[in-house]
C-alpha cells in the first residue's frame, strides 16, 4: 500500500466503512481492473471505415453531430484509440466492423475480405497488447440498399452475404490466433420491413438457413467465438425485423451460439439488466453491447445512469465474469470522439466497481430471511458510502487521471493533433495550411472565440507578406480559398513611420488606416484585412487572436493586472498586461511602445499579451507551438479561475406578450418586424435567478457591443407593453439601432435580429458574458460609456456586423 499522502488516508477510512459490511476494496478493485472492456472503434469515425476514399456512412448507419477532427485515415483512428485507452485503466479489447479493412487502392469486395486486410491492425494490437474483437458489416452497401441481407428473397444476394459472413469468421479466427485470445464476432443484420408485411415467417426461414451455411464452415472455437444480435426495430424496419429477440433467442440456444444484447434494442421500459440472470441460466455465454438509449436505440455515450449500474451489478452477481462479454456499442459525433470513448468506458468501469462493492452477503441474508425492510434499507445505505474514494484509488493503481483530470490530456491532443485535421493540406503555401489550423484551433471552439471574433496570422516564408484572417468570417469557416488575406508587411509598417495619423480624429485616421491597409492587399482582392492586421504585423511569426471566457474572466476582472501576475508562467518573459485601448490603429501604436519598453527590459518580445476587457494574443515561432502555447495559458486560467454554479428561480414567462411588445416597438420605429428568439439556453437560464443577469447592463469586450449592443433592455415583471415599446425607442434613438437583448425579469432572456444567424451571433455573445461572469467570480469591470461610444461609432465594426 502507498502511504503518507491524504488521499492514502480518504481511501483508508473508505476501505473500513466497507470493510463493516464484510467488502474488500482490495478485492473489488483488482476484479474491476482484471475485466477486459471491448472499445468500439467507430465512434472515432462515425461508422464511416475505409472502403473507399469518401467512406460508406450512407444507407444504412447514422451519426449524429457534426463535431470536427473526426479520423480520416487508419493511422488516425489507431492513434485516437491509443490515446483513449492510455486515459482508461486496465487492460481491454478493439472491437472492429470489415468496413475497416485496409484495402488500399484495390477493390474488394466484401465477401472476398481475407486476413491480410486486417494485418496492420493485429500488428497494432500485438504491440499495444490488446486483443481484437469483429463484426461483419451487413449495411452501407448496394446489397443492402433493399434493407434485407441474409434474409433477403434474392438468392445471389443471399448468397453473397453469407460468403461475406464466411469471409469475417475467418478473419477473426486469425485474430484470435495471433493474439492469443479468442476472438468475439458479432452478426447483426438490418433486415427488416418498414410498414406492416405480409409474410412474417418466410424472412425468418431464410434467415435460418443462412446462418446455419455460415456457421457450418469450420472455425476453431479456441480463437473464435460467434454471437448474435436481436433488434426490436430499426430505421426503415419500423414495423418488422427479421432477427428479433425471440428469433435470436431461439437459434442461439438452439445452435450453441451466444447471444447479443444490446442495451437499446429493447423497449423503453425494458433493461438488459433483467434479462440477462434468465439467459445465463441457459446459455454458457453472453455479449453485451452497452450503450444508452434516451429514445429507443439512439446510442448516446455510456454514463453512470441507474441502468448500467443495475447492469453491472447482475453481471457481477452471476459469478460468471468469464463469460459474460462486454462491449461498448454508441456513436456520438457531437462531441470530441476521443473524450466520448473515456466517458462511456471509465462509466462501465465504475458501474462495475459499484457492482463490486455491494455488500451483496448482508443482501442476500436479508432477502433469505423474509427481512425485506433491512434488504431495501441497504439499498438506499450503498448510496451514502465513499464510492468516489474507491474510485480515485482505481484509477491510481491504473496509472490514469482521477476525476476529469484525463479532460486536459484530450483537450491537448485535440489542440496538437485533431485540429490538424480539420482540413485537407493541399495549399501549396505552408503558411496558408498553419493559417488554417490555428484559425480552426479557435474558431471551432466556443469557449475560444464567438461569432466573427478573434483573427490569426502568419507570417510567410518570404519575410514580405503576412496572411490573415478577414474582417468579419469566422475563424471555424477558413478554408483554402477563403476567409483570409495576404499584405505587404512593409505597406502596412509603414503606418508606424507616421505618428501624424494618431493626431487626426477618430474618423480621418480610421478612414487613413483603412486605405493603408487596402493598398497592402496582394490576394485575393476583393477581401478586407482585419482590423488589428497593424498589430499583428509588429508580432512574431505565427499569431492566434482569442477571446477566451476563461481569459476575459482575468481581463475584465478589476484586479486582472495583479492577478495575471501572481500566475506569471515565464518570469523572464512575463505576458504584457495592456490597458483598454480602442481596437484597431489606436491599439496598435499604443502596443508599439509597450513592445519597445517589454523588450528593452526582458530582451525578448511577449508571447502572451493579454489586453483589458478585450481578449488574449499568443504569439509562437509555429503554429503547433502556438497552439500548445494557447492552451497552456487557459489551463493556467482555469485553474486559477473557478466557476460556481448558481441557482436560479424562474418564474414562468408571458412569452407572447413579450413578442408583441417588441414587434410592435419595431414598427412604431418603422424598422423591419425582427425575428425574436427566447433562449434555452441554460447557462442563459442559471444567469435569470443570480447576480450574473447584471452582466447584461453593460458590455465587457467590444465584441459583446458588436453582437449585443451597448446593453440589455431590462423588463421587469407586470411591465406594461406600452412601457417596453417606450424602452424600445429610447434605446434605439440613443443607440442608433434597435435593441438586440431583452431580459425578462427572473422569467427570459430574448433576443431580436433580422436573420437567424444574427441571433446565433447575439445568442453566443449572451453565453459568453455570463461564462465570464461566472469565471470571474461575479466580479468584473464593464467597458465605460466612451468606449461603448467609439465601437458604437467605428465604422469598421458595421462592416464586421453587417458580416454576420
Amino acid at each position: 500500500m502507498k502511504s503518507n499522502k491524504p488521499t492514502d488516508f480518504i481511501y483508508a477510512d473508505a476501505r473500513e466503512q466497507y470493510a463493516a459490511w464484510n467488502v474488500d476494496t482490495e478485492k473489488a478493485i483488482a476484479q474491476t481492473l482484471a475485466t477486459p472492456l471491448s472499445l468500439h472503434c467507430w465512434q472515432g469515425d462515425d461508422v464511416t471505415g475505409f472502403e473507399n476514399a469518401s467512406g460508406i456512412s450512407d444507407g444504412g448507419i447514422m451519426a449524429t453531430g457534426n463535431y470536427p477532427y473526426k479520423a480520416q485515415t487508419p493511422n488516425q483512428l489507431r492513434s485516437d484509440i491509443q490515446k483513449a485507452l492510455s486515459l482508461i485503466g486496465g487492460s481491454h479489447r478493439v472491437n472492429l466492423h470489415a468496413i475497416y479493412a485496409e484495402i488500399g487502392s484495390k477493390k474488394v469486395d466484401r465477401c472476398d475480405l481475407a486476413p491480410e486486410h486486417f494485418s496492420t491492425w493485429v500488428s497494432w494490437a500485438k504491440e499495444l497488447g490488446v486483443a481484437l474483437d469483429f463484426n461483419p458489416s451487413y449495411f452501407s452497401h448496394p446489397h443492402a440498399a433493399s434493407g434485407f441481407t441474409l434474409s433477403h428473397r434474392d438468392a445471389a444476394i443471399r448468397r453473397y452475404w453469407i460468403d461475406h459472413g464466411i469471409a469475417c469468421r475467418k478473419i477473426a479466427e486469425s485474430f484470435g490466433k495471433k493474439l492469443k485470445s479468442p476472438c468475439i464476432t458479432n452478426f447483426w443484420i438490418p433486415d427488416g420491413y418498414k410498414d406492416l408485411p405480409s409474410d412474417r415467417i418466410g424472412p425468418r426461414e431464410r434467415l435460418i438457413e443462412s446462418l446455419d451455411a455460415i456457421f457450418a464452415e469450420p472455425i476453431n472455437k479456441r480463437y473464435n467465438r460467434d454471437a448474435v444480435e436481436c433488434k426490436l426495430f430499426g430505421i426503415g424496419s419500423e414495423s418488422y425485423v427479421t432477427g428479433s429477440h425471440e428469433f435470436y433467442m431461439g437459434y442461439s440456444l438452439a445452435r450453441g451460439i451466444i447471444p447479443t444484447l444490446d442495451a437499446g434494442h429493447f423497449h423503453p421500459t425494458e433493461t438488459i439488466a433483467d434479462k440477462i440472470s434468465s439467459i445465463m441460466l441457459y446459455s454458457h455465454e453472453l455479449l453485451l453491447h452497452v450503450s444508452r438509449g434516451i429514445r429507443w436505440d439512439s446510442d448516446h455515450i455510456v454514463i453512470t445512469t441507474d441502468d448500467l449500474i443495475a447492469t453491472a451489478r447482475e453481471i457481477v452477481q452471476s459469478e460468471r465474469l468469464g463469460e459474460i462479454h462486454i462491449s461498448l456499442d454508441y456513436f456520438d459525433a457531437s462531441i470530441n470522439r476521443i473524450a466520448a470513448w473515456v466517458i462511456g468506458m471509465r462509466s462501465m468501469q465504475k458501474a462495475l466497481l459499484m457492482a463490486h462493492l455491494e455488500p451483496s452477503a448482508l443482501l442476500n441474508g436479508a432477502e433469505n430471511s423474509g427481512d425485506h425492510t433491512t434488504r431495501l434499507a441497504l439499498f438506499e445505505e450503498r448510496n451514502s458510502r465513499p464510492f468516489a474514494a474507491i474510485w480515485n484509488e482505481f484509477c491510481s493503481r491504473a496509472n490514469v487521471p482521477t476525476g476529469n483530470d484525463w479532460l486536459a490530456d484530450v483537450h491537448q491532443y485535440e489542440a496538437t493533433v485533431l485540429s490538424k485535421r480539420s482540413t485537407v493540406l493541399v495549399a501549396k503555401d505552408t503558411a496558408l495550411n498553419d493559417l488554417m489550423f490555428i484559425s480552426h484551433v479557435l474558431g471551432r471552439n466556443e469557449m475560444y472565440v464567438q461569432a466573427g471574433g478573434g483573427n490569426t496570422s502568419v507570417k510567410c516564408a518570404d519575410g514580405t507578406s503576412m496572411l490573415i484572417k478577414a474582417s468579419g468570417t469566422p475563424l471555424g469557416e477558413m478554408s483554402e480559398t477563403q476567409g483570409w488575406v495576404k499584405v505587404d508587411l512593409a505597406k502596412v509598417t509603414s503606418l508606424f513611420n507616421q505618428p501624424h495619423i494618431m493626431k487626426l480624429s477618430a474618423a480621418k485616421r480610421e478612414q487613413k488606416v483603412l486605405a493603408v491597409l487596402g493598398e497592402s492587399i496582394i490576394e485575393p482582392l476583393n477581401a478586407r484585412p482585419s482590423v488589428e492586421t497593424p498589430l499583428h504585423a509588429l508580432l512574431g511569426t505565427v499569431i492566434m487572436h482569442s477571446h477566451p471566457v476563461i481569459a476575459n474572466a482575468l481581463t475584465c476582472h478589476p484586479d486582472g493586472k495583479n492577478i495575471l501576475a501572481s500566475l506569471e508562467l515565464n518570469p523572464k518573459n512575463p505576458a504584457l498586461w495592456v490597458p483598454y485601448t480602442d481596437p484597431g490603429s489606436s491599439l496598435a501604436y499604443s502596443l508599439f511602445d509597450a513592445l519597445a519598453l517589454h523588450t528593452h527590459n526582458y530582451g525578448v518580445s511577449p508571447t502572451a499579451i493579454f489586453l483589458q476587457n478585450h481578449g488574449f494574443f499568443c504569439v509562437g515561432e509555429t503554429s503547433t507551438e502556438c497552439v500548445e502555447l494557447h492552451l497552456l495559458w487557459m489551463n493556467t486560467l482555469e485553474s486559477h479561475l473557478r466557476t460556481h454554479a448558481h441557482s436560479a428561480d424562474i418564474q414562468e414567462a408571458d412569452l407572447a406578450a413579450l413578442r408583441k411588445s417588441i414587434k410592435q416597438a419595431a414598427r412604431a420605429l418603422k424598422k423591419p418586424t425582427p425575428r425574436i428568439r427566447v433562449s434555452c439556453d441554460p447557462t442563459l437560464a442559471s444567469a435569470l435567478g443570480s447576480d450574473l443577469i447584471n452582466v447584461f447592463k453593460g458590455s465587457l469586450t467590444p465584441d459583446h457591443v458588436v453582437y449585443m449592443g451597448p446593453h440589455a433592455i431590462f423588463i421587469p415583471s407586470g411591465c406594461h407593453p406600452r412601457a417596453l415599446e417606450e424602452a424600445c425607442i429610447v434605446y434605439t434613438n440613443k443607440n442608433n439601432q434597435f435593441p438586440r437583448v431583452f431580459v425578462l425579469e427572473k422569467q427570459a432572456i430574448a433576443f431580436a435580429g433580422d436573420s437567424e444567424k444574427k441571433l446565433d451571433a447575439t445568442e453566443a455573445l449572451a453565453v459568453s458574458a455570463v461564462r465570464t461572469a461566472l469565471a470571474s467570480g461575479n466580479t468584473y469591470r464593464h467597458m465605460p460609456k466612451r468606449d461603448i461610444d467609439f465601437i458604437l461609432n467605428w465604422e469598421a465594426e458595421h462592416y464586421r456586423a453587417k458580416q454576420c
